[in-house]
């Protein structure tokens, strides 16, 4: 029974491990990481962490936005991927904003990110 228990709690720790969108930095020890990520109206909002003190990097987000019918049932009948571009300064949060196209007769209702990746990232 014990084995068991810590099977499926190494599985359970590497689930939520793998679920991580980080991007490490070349040459560094530093990361840039996405920290959250939602839909504000028509935008998706991906939050970005930059852990270095010194070194800013251009990163590109990608998520996947989910899509409703209009009555808000469903969610998920339509999904398209979006990606999106920013500058992590170094030392701060930063905020990328992704415009999400209008589907006549959908609304988004989820978000998923999906990947971090950067020309300063390994």
């Amino acid at each position: 029974m014990k084995k068991i228990f810590v099977i499926l709690v190494v599985v359970i720790g590497f689930g939520i491990d793998a679920g991580a969108q980080v991007c490490k930095i070349s040459g560094s020890n530093d990361n840039v990481e996405v920290m959250s990520c939602y839909i504000v109206g028509n935008q998706v909002v991906v939050n970005v962490s930059n852990d270095s003190n010194d070194i800013m990097a251009n990163v590109t987000v990608s998520v996947t936005v989910k899509y409703s019918s209009a009555n808000g049932t469903n969610c998920g009948t339509i999904e398209i991927p979006l990606n999106g571009k920013g500058l992590a300064n170094a030392g701060k949060y930063t905020e990328i904003k992704i415009d999400i196209p209008v589907k006549n007769g959908y609304k988004p209702c989820e978000v998923t990110p999906k990947s971090i990746t950067g020309t300063k990232c390994l």
